[in-house]
């Protein structure tokens, strides 16, 4: 039996895999495996003027991006399309501690810890102080307050390991095995890795 429900609850709409109908493809993107870069040449494929936009509400939100997705399908096509092998199920991995030294480098040390402080420590404009008895938040609350930008000094990388990780299950660093449940594993007939990215995308 096909399992339809390709979605870990844990990941809402970006775990819904994206269907490229000319090419028959169904593509389960992961964050900090060349994603964006994925979306920009499916956008491309599909004949949008502003494929080469890389700003996130254009490229990786469904309302914004034009891209379809697997769970705009009907049932039946949905398990005609993960079933068939007339349709390629492909998804690209990497190397768990480059692709987290890759989210570090970019939500910390380009970013400014931005999304750590609203997504890990609910940090945000109305709500400055975040949530409450997160002891590993405490620095990132006094920069926000004190509107100084988050680097390595005030979040080194082992503290990213060793207390976000931990209590804060965001998609830059989630396992990949996690990235859908085990009966949709077993769809997918091509598994790309990062490290092959121009060999394997060919």
């Amino acid at each position: 039996p096909i399992c339809l429900h390709v979605s870990h609850p844990l990941m809402g709409w970006e775990n819904d895999p994206i269907v490229v109908e000319s090419h028959k493809l169904v593509f389960f993107p992961i964050s900090k495996v060349a994603s964006t870069q994925f979306k920009m040449l499916f956008r491309r494929i599909i004949g949008r003027d502003d494929y080469q936009e890389q700003h996130e509400n254009v490229v990786h939100y469904p309302k914004g991006n034009g891209l379809k997705y697997l769970g705009q399908y009907s049932r039946d096509m949905q398990r005609e399309i993960m079933s068939s092998s007339m349709w390629t199920r492909a998804i690209f991995v990497r190397d768990p501690i480059q692709r987290l030294l890759s989210a570090y480098s970019d939500l910390v040390l380009r970013q400014g810890g931005k999304r750590i402080q609203e997504v890990c420590c609910g940090i945000s404009p109305s709500n400055p102080n975040g949530r409450q008895g997160l002891d590993h938040c405490e620095k990132l609350k006094l920069s926000n307050n004190n509107n100084i930008s988050i680097d390595e000094t005030i979040l080194p990388f082992k503290d990213l390991v060793n207390n976000f990780m931990a209590s804060c299950n965001d998609v830059h660093w989630r396992p990949q095995n996690t990235r859908m449940t085990k009966a949709s594993w077993e769809t997918i007939n091509f598994v790309g890795r990062f490290e092959n990215l121009k060999e394997d995308s060919h």
